[in-house]
């Protein structure tokens, strides 16, 4: 059975980006472009996997991670940011603090984000 992995990034090229090295890999992918969609989603739909970006309009990933995690969805959260820090904390390590399984820096190549699908106890699929 595929990898069931939903996308949340603001950024039309990250989304397609994933979208394409994950369903070249086998998984099966969703992609959307805010947080507000991931929580409908995610509350929808079972998904092994939930890749959020931590910057993005409406809801922020932050609170995506949070918001899975409050309503005991069981699924992995890997965020996602190109931005710094708050204060002397980064915001990768804030979306851990709050239940994120892994978070990883953008850009990524393709080999770091499948290391980091793996490192939260994933299984990739062999690809096509």
């Amino acid at each position: 059975m595929p990898l069931k992995v939903l996308v949340a990034d603001d950024q039309k090229m990250t989304r397609m980006m994933v979208e394409k090295l994950l369903t070249h890999r086998g998984c099966d992918v969703t992609t959307v472009s805010d947080g507000r969609q991931a929580i409908a989603f995610a509350k929808e739909e079972a998904y092994d996997l939930i890749i959020t970006d931590i910057m993005m309009p409406e809801i922020e990933g932050i609170e995506v991670v949070s918001e899975v995690i409050n309503e005991n969805i069981d699924v992995k959260v890997i965020a996602m940011t190109s931005e710094g820090n708050v204060g002397h904390t980064s915001f990768l390590k804030i979306a851990e603090t709050h239940g994120a399984s892994g978070s990883i820096r953008k850009p990524f190549t393709p080999e770091e984000l499948i290391e980091k699908i793996k490192e939260v106890g994933l299984t990739m699929p062999d690809g096509k």
